[in-house]
């Protein structure tokens, strides 16, 4: 019987496209077409999101997340 899972595959960090820009840890400035990192308020609608609850459809690389759960939110990705 075959597992239910795929064989992972081997990923090379530059075979990667990245949608933002952000800091990754062991890589440092990684850019993308968007900067999301200084206008992250902006984007989500310059809502006040501490004690509310989000869902972040599509959460991609979790940044949003991150940002909104720093504002306060409880964030389901």
């Amino acid at each position: 019987m075959a597992g239910i899972y795929a064989e992972p595959r081997e990923v090379k960090f530059e075979d990667c496209y990245f949608y933002h820009t952000m800091e990754l840890p062991g890589h440092g400035l990684v850019k993308g077409p968007w900067d999301l990192r200084r206008g992250i308020r902006e984007y989500a609608g310059a809502l006040d999101f501490a004690g509310k609850r989000v869902i972040d459809v599509g959460a991609a690389s979790g940044f949003v997340t991150i940002c909104l759960e720093s504002q306060g939110a409880e964030v389901v990705a």
